[in-house]
């Protein structure tokens, strides 16, 4: 799926991006399939396959449902393939924070 220009102020690509607040999220899984040519001629090619996640976060629910309803419709008119790409949308509580404190009693 082409991403539309007006979702991807919404991903998230740096741990800094991510809310620390309740947000929507919607996750992309895709996969590409490439080849390369050989090096020299009489080289084989190699084909592979790269997998990639895209995270989006929204504060309100309205562009949430906006960007699912687009990605659904689009996906039902036959715009993507059944190979194409997978959407899981949920709510996030928020940024999990840890904390860790280490206590030495040295013994004599």
């Amino acid at each position: 799926m082409q991403t539309p220009h007006r979702f991807r102020k919404h991903q998230v690509t740096t741990p800094e991006q991510m809310p620390k607040n309740e947000h929507y999220v919607v996750l992309l899984f895709d996969t590409f399939t490439y080849t390369e040519a050989g090096y020299d001629r009489g080289d084989p090619s190699t084909a592979g396959s790269l997998s990639t996640t895209a995270y989006f976060a929204f504060e309100d629910r309205a562009t949430w449902e906006q960007m699912i309803r687009e990605f659904t419709e689009e996906r039902m008119r036959g715009g993507l393939s059944s190979s194409g790409p997978r959407i899981v949308f949920m709510v996030c509580k928020g940024a999990g924070q840890l904390s860790i404190s280490i206590q030495i009693t040295p013994k004599i």
